[in-house]
């Protein structure tokens, strides 16, 4: 439960419509997203866990795709045959 007092001192017509536009951003910030759509806040409820020494990991790891590259440290496809010569002067590349 989150409790917010909002307090505005002026005249009485300004001082609702300003509490009315505080309320409007207040529930803009505490509103749940559809499904899937709330990674940011995800993320930045981690990065304040983490601060706190509170962290437990359990979102999803991003999806990614292997270093298909054949000079710069790629472990993902040890027995890459490099050997092979292209039938015109095209480079072939194979994706998996």
């Amino acid at each position: 439960m989150v409790r917010v007092h909002i307090y505005a001192m002026d005249y009485e017509n300004v001082a609702d419509w300003r509490i009315g536009e505080a309320k409007k951003r207040i529930w803009e910030l505490i509103k749940i997203p559809l499904d899937g759509q709330d990674t940011i806040k995800k993320l930045q409820l981690a990065e304040l866990a983490v601060q706190n020494g509170t962290f437990k990991n359990r979102l999803a790891m991003p999806n990614m795709r292997p270093n298909n590259s054949r000079f710069v440290g790629n472990t993902s496809q040890a027995s890459q045959n490099n050997d092979q010569v292209p039938a015109s002067n095209m480079r072939r590349r194979s994706f998996q």
